[in-house]
């Protein structure tokens, strides 16, 4: 078994853990308890009768042969234990009997083959010699949380090792835990070992500004704490609220260049200079804007002809002109001109396809904020250098548009 290290202030919790987590449970497997920590021995043999209790007598620290009485399988508790092993003690000026046990109590196994368990108890791991703690497996250190208002509970650390000093290594911690008083542990040993009449004391402080419960600003920041978080969250929720009317409002509110296809009636705003802006009257049949074709351009054949040996060339039929569509992810596709519709500058065509209206403007997922339209709408037409507004767009015919194209127009 390893050597495990009770350490903390004085009463801060140390005897009381050593009861409750080492010498009951022991008593409960009928091991041989062998301390100095004054127990009721008759309460505790009479509750776990399996066990046995030794009280170590005063002066067992100048004893030189004390390590002879100690059986195999036994448990060794021995509180204030730096007054035999003190600091700066060298290990060539130690008992050989108590370096024989220290270093040897793995092999020392009882009949039941039950190892001797060594627990040493004492304030601080620097009061004992750097030989000993050296050999320390843990070190459990108590700390009373009078300060925090709960002198009835301590905390206890467990480290590795046998760690000294104010500021114990983190990496050293292996966890901490949480204790109390109970009166079915403490009514079995005497924690005031020189008290005349074997009772604790009354340990009450004259001077009662040490709790923090009696610090205004404790009470402050208890009563402001929810007041806070009530803020935080009254203006989390007006933050939210905001922001989802500013979306309800967006999207309800009509785009600059209203869409032909779903607006029935867009009211005029009013616009910044050398702007143009009238309102736009739509016909609800009319086909959506396609969002993924678009009409990039066109073919135009004419007649077809055949060649017969090397000179002869024979005139075939009038071959269909081709609108050619072209779709945002790719791809191209050839739809007959005559299934689509020049716009009266004979130069650009719609086509209306499968419920949608596919025009140079349409695809890219998305629509163009620059329409032209048919017969009977209008269209607004924005910009910083000029601004026309077209109400003559009439449909013409595909054989028109490629026959009597318009003359090139300047200015635009």
């Amino acid at each position: 078994m390893a050597i495990d290290l009770y350490a903390g202030k004085p009463r801060s919790g140390k005897s009381y853990s050593v009861t409750e987590h080492v010498i009951i449970p022991s008593l409960k497997e009928g091991r041989h308890v062998i301390t100095n920590i004054p127990l009721e021995r008759e309460q505790l043999l009479a509750d776990y009768p399996a066990g046995q209790i030794t009280q170590v007598q005063k002066g067992w620290e100048n004893e030189p042969d004390w390590a002879d009485g100690i059986p195999n399988g036994a448990v060794l508790i021995m509180d204030e234990c730096w007054r035999r092993w003190k600091s700066g003690q060298k290990v060539t000026q130690a008992n050989p009997k108590d370096l024989e046990l220290f270093k040897e109590h793995g092999h020392r196994v009882d009949d039941d083959g039950k190892t001797l368990r060594v627990v040493l108890v004492t304030q601080f791991a620097s009061d004992l010699p750097s030989w000993l703690r050296e050999m320390v497996d843990q070190m459990y250190f108590s700390t009373k949380l009078a300060a925090a208002g709960a002198k009835n509970r301590f905390r206890v650390d467990i480290y590795e090792g046998a760690p000294t000093g104010a500021k114990i290594p983190q990496n050293l911690l292996i966890r901490s835990t949480f204790g109390s008083y109970k009166p079915e542990i403490y009514k079995y040993y005497r924690s005031a070992t020189q008290s005349s009449t074997g009772d604790v004391g009354d340990e009450s402080k004259a001077d009662k500004r040490g709790n923090i419960w009696r610090s205004p600003m404790t009470w402050v920041y208890l009563a402001g704490a929810p007041i806070a978080i009530m803020i935080a969250l009254y203006c989390l929720n007006n933050i939210y609220a905001k922001n989802t009317n500013a979306i309800s409002q967006a999207k309800q509110e009509a785009p600059v260049n209203p869409l032909p296809a779903n607006l029935q009636h867009v009211e005029p705003k009013p616009v910044q200079t050398q702007q143009v802006v009238q309102q736009v009257q739509v016909n609800p049949s009319a086909p959506q804007p396609s969002q993924m074709w678009r009409v990039v351009g066109y073919i135009k054949r004419g007649k077809g002809y055949d060649y017969r040996g090397t000179d002869s060339r024979v005139e075939g039929p009038m071959m269909e002109d081709q609108i050619i569509l072209s779709h945002s992810l790719g791809g191209t596709r050839y739809v007959p001109a005559s299934t689509c519709t020049a716009y009266s500058d004979h130069i650009n065509y719609y086509c209306d396809i499968e419920g949608e209206r596919i025009t140079p403007w349409t695809g890219k997922l998305g629509i163009s904020k620059n329409l032209p339209v048919t017969a009977g709408q209008a269209v607004q037409s924005v910009s910083s250098e000029r601004s026309d507004q077209r109400t003559d767009a009439q449909p013409v015919s595909p054989s028109q548009a490629f026959n009597n194209p318009l003359p090139p127009q300047t200015g635009v």
